[in-house]
């Protein structure tokens, strides 16, 4: 089957098979037309790897638990043990590994392994940057949330905000693959543990609170002194890096989060407003940006 039925039948996007492709986990056949064909063996493999990923296992660790039987139940009882340091956060996923090992559930039976995962996390709703890393594992997660980590730690409640998610990842997964810089992928994977996303949450919740003459007058000198360092050999990157090299590699990836995200976050709709205006005016110091 090609792709598109795979991403109806296992709820992943595209990227996501991809990419656990590109790091070996499923390895699809190649069509006389070009297409990769994906067989039934490789959608409930997905489908299993989807569920591990739900409880917090790492590449690795699915390709040790993809072993033999053995090597599952042992990946499933040390991950429960990993998870006992943070129970607080994650005694869900806990308890569903638990149960699993417990009772002898096979992780074959895939529809009982996932309605055991569907019954907990049903009941727990879960922040925007933490849902666009689990739908886009890899180095196009990473990227979206680190360049945009200030507006993402706000929680998807209403089954309206759920339906704009939805159409927010249905777009970014049709968009052409991006080729990121290394030394921005870098900056991107050490900006994206939940302590820096909080700080920039907090401290960009703040900045975009300023009235309006405010918001441009910090944005205008943070854009000046960027231009003024951006040649330099050796520097520190930023959210700015990021959204620049969006803008010039990536603009459907602005266009699309420009069109949803202001209904899905408060903080980047109070954002948005003022950057519409501030980019209208003041053209020339963005066409500088920009080049």
């Amino acid at each position: 089957m090609i792709i598109s039925e795979v991403v109806e039948l296992t709820k992943l996007t595209k990227k996501a098979i991809r990419y656990y492709e590109s790091v070996e986990l499923i390895k699809s056949s190649v069509l006389a037309n070009g297409y990769r064909d994906y067989s039934k063996e490789i959608v409930e493999k997905l489908r299993i790897i989807k569920n591990l990923r739900e409880l917090s296992f790492s590449i690795d660790e699915i390709k040790e638990a993809f072993k033999d039987e053995v090597s599952l139940i042992n990946s499933l009882s040390l991950k429960a043990k990993q998870l006992e340091l943070n129970k607080d956060i994650l005694s869900n996923q806990i308890d569903i590994i638990n149960n699993i090992v417990n009772n002898n559930l096979k992780i074959t039976d895939i529809d009982n392994f996932e309605n055991n995962i569907n019954k907990v996390n049903g009941k727990n709703s879960l922040k925007i940057g933490t849902l666009l890393q689990k739908v886009f594992p890899g180095d196009f997660g990473q990227i979206i949330s680190a360049a945009y980590s200030p507006f993402l730690n706000e929680t998807i409640l209403s089954s309206k905000q759920k339906e704009t998610f939805e159409s927010l990842v249905i777009e970014l997964d049709n968009i052409d693959q991006i080729t990121i810089p290394e030394e921005l992928l870098l900056w991107a994977r050490n900006h994206n543990n939940e302590e820096a996303i909080k700080y920039n949450f907090n401290r960009m919740k703040s900045e975009y609170s300023d009235d309006y003459d405010e918001f441009s007058e910090k944005k205008k000198n943070l854009i000046k002194e960027y231009l003024e360092n951006s040649n330099e050999k050796t520097k520190f990157y930023t959210n700015l890096d990021l959204i620049t090299f969006l803008s010039k590699e990536g603009s459907p990836v602005i266009e699309i989060l420009g069109k949803y995200l202001p209904l899905l976050s408060k903080t980047y709709e109070q954002f948005y407003l003022k950057q519409e205006r501030f980019l209208k005016e003041n053209d020339e110091l963005i066409n500088k940006l920009n080049k």
